[in-house]
């Protein structure tokens, strides 16, 4: 491996604040991503297995987001294979979490269509006119969603 921080973490960026210390030193990273070269691989499943040993979220709870710190406070990387195992970590843990987000928006979206059209046929009751077809209601909820 090279000697630069990129070659010792390829694939993930650091973010420090552009302030300096007292003495006039650069203060250490406050956060750090993952690169399109990392996530925007069409084989991240194999390489998150690579370097974190077994499949997809095998053997590793999921973290809601809000516990992500657990990841980086259980061991504290004695080196940079160790700190990118934690990175990889925090990717699958992300990778969840998004497609996770994905779904729950979908189930969301679904509901309120179906809502949409349980408000329309009630509306239609109260007013003594005919309720819309399904297919109606939907396309109208769908319009106003």
């Amino acid at each position: 491996e090279g000697d630069e921080v990129g070659e010792r973490l390829r694939g993930f960026a650091f973010e420090c604040p552009a302030e300096r210390d007292c003495i006039g030193r650069q203060m250490g990273p406050i956060s750090f991503c993952v690169l399109e070269e990392v996530a925007g691989r069409d084989d991240i499943f194999e390489e998150l297995q690579r370097r974190l040993g077994s499949p997809f979220l095998q053997g590793r709870p999921v973290l809601i987001e809000k516990d992500w710190h657990v990841v980086a406070e259980e061991k504290t990387p004695q080196n940079w294979k160790d700190l990118q195992v934690i990175a990889y970590r925090l990717v699958e843990l992300a990778i969840f979490q998004a497609y996770k987000d994905a779904k729950d928006h979908a189930k969301e979206r679904e509901a309120a269509k179906l809502q949409a059209q349980a408000d329309e046929a009630l509306a239609a009751e109260l007013e003594g006119r005919p309720a819309k077809t399904a297919a109606a209601a939907a396309a109208t909820a769908t319009a106003t969603a």
